[in-house]
């Protein structure tokens, strides 16, 4: 939950199930970067091999590609403020993995630049949504330590370059297209009971956290209340012996 602690800074208090976003986020990026790292590093050599693409061709070709995520990225901006960010993400990280497949069996070449084009912007598109995600879920005191795994994970990378390297040794870039496809697949998975614990729009959050700082200040109020009254009744008795003793003292004298 979000409250606000000393100096109206903004306090994230996880509780419940909460407490498994960060993880969830973060395993599901893991896993996709691992299947990334093994196929988007060969894109190039890909078209290269097997279309005979020119250097010319090739710098058109990714040259549009960011221009097609930066086009996702907005779309699925404004998907989530209707429909919810992790919706969003899911969908757009299905169609992203289906879009591989594609690659994987597509035969006509402007077919699969299209192809090719989209699995880049669905698959990237909803990047900032899931950062978000993962913010709104992380304490500020932890948000360091997540930043720092979510470089780690990007450094998966080289390593699986070299497994996928390997498979389109083995077979060819199209059974390499596969495997990482089954990666996304798998990513898509982890980041599914998101569905159950992330609310669909982020004005509810804000106010499901707003009720609960509520209801924890005035928990802190009664119980200081309550420490107050104790207190009262503790100066009370303590008045009261001291009048008992001083009567007594006076009685011996």
């Amino acid at each position: 939950r979000r409250g606000r602690g000393r100096g109206g800074n903004e306090v994230v208090v996880l509780t419940g199930w909460d407490q498994c976003v960060p993880f969830l986020v973060a395993t599901s990026n893991f896993v996709a970067c691992i299947g990334a790292g093994m196929t988007v590093k060969f894109f190039p050599l890909f078209f290269q091999n097997d279309y005979s693409f020119t250097p010319k061709q090739s710098s058109l070709l990714f040259f549009t590609y960011p221009l097609s995520v930066a086009l996702f990225i907005k779309a699925a901006e404004l998907a989530a403020k209707r429909f919810g960010r992790v919706p969003v993400s899911v969908v757009s990280n299905i169609l992203g993995a289906s879009c591989l497949i594609g690659l994987a069996y597509v035969r006509s070449l402007p077919l699969l630049v299209a192809i090719f084009l989209m699995r880049g912007g669905l698959s990237n598109g909803t990047n900032p949504l899931d950062k978000s995600i993962l913010m709104d879920y992380t304490p500020s005191k932890h948000r360091g330590k997540w930043n720092a795994v979510e470089s780690l994970t990007g450094m998966t990378w080289s390593g699986s370059a070299f497994l996928g390297g390997w498979l389109a040794d083995f077979q060819d870039y199209r059974f390499a297209f596969g495997v990482t496809a089954g990666l996304y697949f798998l990513a898509v998975a982890i980041f599914i009971p998101l569905l159950w614990i992330v609310p669909l729009k982020e004005d509810d959050l804000k106010e499901q956290r707003r009720l609960a700082a509520e209801e924890r200040q005035r928990a802190e109020r009664a119980n200081g209340s309550g420490s107050a009254e104790g207190e009262a009744g503790q100066e009370g008795v303590k008045k009261k012996l001291t009048d008992e003793e001083a009567s007594t003292m006076v009685g011996v004298v």
